[in-house]
């Protein structure tokens, strides 16, 4: 920047020089015959040099003056940058600390805004965000400032004012930017979410402030935008734990972090171990094992659930392949996999489940995907050609968690599905409460009615055992039978198994 400065001061300064080349040929005219006295011309010359002089100090200033704008200030909406707004933060917070009067900052960030720069170009996007400052501008007093800190982001600063202010004045922003925008003789809307903050409220300095509201701004989005948050410290922790757990989620696949703990499902009549189904765990090398509650909903908001889908269904079959081998029986052992919604959106989950059974040489029926009944509901007609491919493979489709969706008879006979996993919510109560009874029995007798397998999910006591025996489910799994453990551990339940057998 200095040195674009300083080009545009050559000009000013050259012509100084011409000014003067051209008094001294006009002083050569003038001269007289017998010649000026030397004090006279001298005197002459000098003026000439002051006016250079003074003509490039005056540039010299414009130009600073120029130079501090851009330094300053937004060149498109002319409003105070980011640099100048946290200055004015500072100030702000030193007079706090005298006066004792809190001061608010807020974040405003703009929601739809993209779609303007899209439909209509940059030079329109330019006009909404000038416009945007104008109104920003207009819900704030004299002494307050308003900053564009970058793209379509803005920053208010409220003097001698707190929260109750600053929420009184982000209730006048969303009334106001919720007006249209004309924009090429047509009407756009642009919402915002508002994070709010003050001073003194644990944060140390302006930039602090700021990141602060940045915080409480990134929270409205979250629950849902055209709204504002107040900046609360516990949930500003929370937030930083959950984005330390997702950096080291993107990496735990890399270094091998997960295993995979299998709980066996068995069936009611003699307690024999027909399968497992296959759970991921996350083992942290300082936290330990992390609960799947805790990272699953992490990994699919950050696209990593494809990947740790992918893995699973391989090393599923990895392991299901070591049994089999092990364990040789005339009904060869299963094992089921569950598949999240972004997976079944997948275009390579095909090739990948074709991929994981070959690989192993399993036979494609001793594999079990299991899809959640709210997942299956989503997309009901691209759900139902997908998982017609995979019942093409050959390998068996389940249903889990079925019951606490709203499925209906005439969509559950038109899913590919080979097996209900009844939800453990029916199981808990079938040997205490008539009702869950007579729910179980209900979903038992039509599952079956459609030729379907059942498996009950939950059991943790003999009595419910007994009446889901009676009921004429097959199959079962839970904490009466087996936790979910480690492939060794398993592997001993399928010795046992085995040698009692023998």
């Amino acid at each position: 920047m200095a040195d674009r400065g300083l080009r545009r001061l050559r000009p000013s300064v050259s012509t100084g020089f011409l000014g003067a080349g051209v008094a001294l040929t006009v002083l050569s005219y003038l001269w007289p015959a017998g010649g000026w006295g030397k004090g006279a011309a001298v005197t002459f010359l000098g003026i000439c040099l002051v006016g250079v002089w003074a003509g490039a100090r005056m540039d010299r200033r414009r130009l600073e003056r120029e130079m501090r704008q851009q330094a300053l200030y937004d060149p498109l909406t002319q409003l105070p940058n980011r640099t100048l707004f946290l200055d004015r933060v500072d100030h702000a917070v030193a007079g706090t600390k005298r006066r004792g009067r809190p001061v608010a900052v807020l974040v405003v960030d703009l929601d739809g805004f993209n779609s303007v720069n899209d439909a209509f170009g940059q030079s329109a996007g330019d006009r909404v965000l000038v416009e945007v400052g104008q109104r920003l501008r207009g819900c704030l007093r004299a002494a307050d400032s308003v900053a564009r800190l970058d793209g379509d982001e803005f920053a208010m600063l409220l003097v001698d004012a707190g929260i109750p202010e600053a929420t009184q004045v982000a209730d006048r922003v969303l009334d106001r930017l919720g007006a249209a925008f004309p924009v090429q003789g047509r009407e756009v809307f642009v919402d915002a979410s508002i994070g709010i903050t003050q001073f003194p409220d644990g944060s140390k300095d302006g930039r602090s402030i700021v990141s602060d509201a940045d915080a409480a701004m990134g929270a409205a989005k979250r629950a849902g935008r055209r709204r504002y948050e107040v900046y609360q410290h516990d949930r500003h922790v929370a937030l930083l734990k959950r984005f330390e757990l997702l950096t080291e989620l993107r990496r735990a696949l890399e270094r091998r972090e997960f295993v995979l703990h299998y709980q066996p499902v068995v069936r009611l009549t003699d307690g024999r171990i027909v399968g497992t189904e296959a759970l991921i765990r996350w083992m942290h090398p300082e936290r330990g094992m992390i609960s799947p509650a805790d990272f699953i909903p992490l990994a699919e908001e950050a696209g990593l659930i494809v990947a740790m889908d992918r893995w699973v269904t391989a090393e599923a079959c990895r392991q299901l392949r070591s049994w089999q081998q092990r364990f040789p029986s005339e009904q060869p052992l299963a094992i089921s996999v569950n598949i999240s919604a972004r997976q079944l959106q997948d275009p390579d989950l095909l090739r990948d489940v074709r991929a994981a059974v070959e690989a192993f040489g399993l036979d494609p029926a001793s594999l079990t995907l299991e899809i959640t009944e709210t997942v299956l509901m989503q997309d009901t007609e691209a759900t139902i050609s997908v998982l017609r491919a995979l019942r093409g493979l050959g390998v068996r489709l389940a249903i889990d968690d079925f019951g606490i969706g709203f499925s209906s008879l005439s969509y559950l006979r038109r899913l590919p599905v080979d097996v209900v996993k009844i939800d453990r919510s029916f199981v808990a109560g079938v040997a205490t409460g008539s009702e869950e009874w007579t729910l179980a029995r209900g979903i038992i007798r039509l599952v079956h009615s459609l030729g379907l397998e059942t498996v009950a999910e939950g059991v943790e006591r003999a009595e419910q055992r007994a009446h889901l025996l009676a009921l004429g489910c097959r199959l079962a799994q839970g904490y009466y039978f087996a936790r979910p453990a480690a492939a060794e551990t398993v592997t001993e339940l399928l010795e046992q198994a085995d040698g009692r057998s023998a």
